[in-house]
C-alpha cells in the first residue's frame, strides 16, 4: 500500500471524526468527494488495474457495513465512509481497518457499560443511606405523642401510599428507565484508533 493511500484516508477519517463528535453525523459530501478522488488517483497510478483495485476496495468497505446498517447496528454515514475508505485503501487494508474498528468499538462499549454499572451501584448505595436516615426519622417520630402522630398527613412523608420518598426513589428509577435505553456513541471514536493501528502494523 502506497503512502498517499493511507494519508488520504487519514484526511477522510479525520474530517469525519470532527463532524461525528460534534453532531453524530457524517455529511454526504465527504464520502462523495473522497470516493471519486480515490478512483482518480488509482487510475493515474495504475490505469485500469488501479480502477479495479479501487472498485473492489469500495465494495469491501461498503457491503459488509451495509448489512450491519440494515440490522440497525450503525449509521448510514459510517457505511458510505467505509466505502470511500475502501476506494483509497483497497480491499485488504479496508478489511483490516474494519476489524480494528470493531475491536476498539467493542472495548469502548464494554468500558462504558462497566462505568455506567459502577455509577448505578454508587447511586444505589446513596439511596440506601438516605433510606437509613428516613428510618431514623420515623423511629424518632414513633416516640412522639399520639396526637402529634395523628396530625401528620401522608404528604408529610413526601411519598405516595404512605411510603417514604427514599423507598419510592429506589423502586422508581429517576432516569425513567435508563437500563433499557439504547446506548450510542460516535463510531469514529473507534475508527480513528483503528486507522492508526493499521498505519503502525
Amino acid at each position: 500500500m502506497e503512502a498517499w493511500n493511507l494519508w488520504g484516508c487519514f484526511l477522510l477519517v479525520g474530517i469525519a471524526f470532527g463532524t461525528d463528535i460534534r453532531s453524530m453525523r457524517i455529511p454526504n459530501w465527504l464520502p462523495l468527494t473522497f470516493a471519486p478522488a480515490g478512483f482518480l488517483l488509482h487510475a493515474l497510478d495504475s490505469g485500469m488495474e488501479g480502477l479495479l483495485h479501487a472498485a473492489v476496495g469500495m465494495a469491501a468497505g461498503f457491503l459488509p457495513l451495509l448489512a450491519l446498517y440494515a440490522c440497525g447496528g450503525i449509521g448510514a454515514g459510517d457505511v458510505k465512509l467505509f466505502g470511500a475508505a475502501g476506494a483509497w485503501l483497497g480491499w485488504l487494508a479496508v478489511t483490516e481497518l474494519m476489524l480494528y474498528s470493531f475491536l476498539y468499538g467493542g472495548l469502548g462499549g464494554a468500558a462504558f457499560l462497566i462505568a455506567r454499572r459502577i455509577s448505578r451501584i454508587r447511586k444505589a448505595a446513596a439511596g440506601t443511606q438516605a433510606l437509613s436516615g428516613e428510618a431514623a426519622v420515623l423511629a424518632w417520630t414513633a416516640g412522639q405523642s399520639p396526637h402529634s402522630r395523628s396530625s401528620q398527613t401522608p404528604e408529610d412523608n413526601n411519598g405516595k401510599d404512605g411510603l417514604p420518598s427514599p423507598v419510592l426513589a429506589a423502586a422508581e428509577p429517576a432516569d425513567g428507565g435508563e437500563a433499557t435505553s439504547p446506548v450510542r456513541f460516535p463510531f469514529m471514536l473507534a475508527v480513528l484508533p483503528g486507522l492508526m493501528t493499521l498505519w503502525l502494523s
